[in-house]
């Protein structure tokens, strides 16, 4: 063990918390984008709403920015 050991162990955790998240929004994202417009009731459109706000924020990048150039390219 190192000096290191208990800030590693810290930092290994909280990543792995922010990856689940992650996986979690995108498997979110991925199943909405299947819905039709008739299928997003009032809930449904401010879970999706706050979903892409949750997505832009982790890629550091407004959603009035997402909305209107779309996502950057890869």
């Amino acid at each position: 063990m190192n000096r290191h050991h208990d800030e590693l162990q810290c930092a290994i955790a909280r990543l792995g918390d922010h990856l689940g998240r992650v996986q979690q929004l995108t498997r979110n994202l991925a199943e909405s984008r299947q819905l039709a417009d008739c299928d997003l009731d009032p809930e449904t459109d401010l879970a999706v709403v706050c979903w892409l706000k949750e997505a832009a924020e982790i890629i550091g990048l407004s959603p009035d920015r997402l909305r209107r150039h779309g996502w950057p390219q890869a």
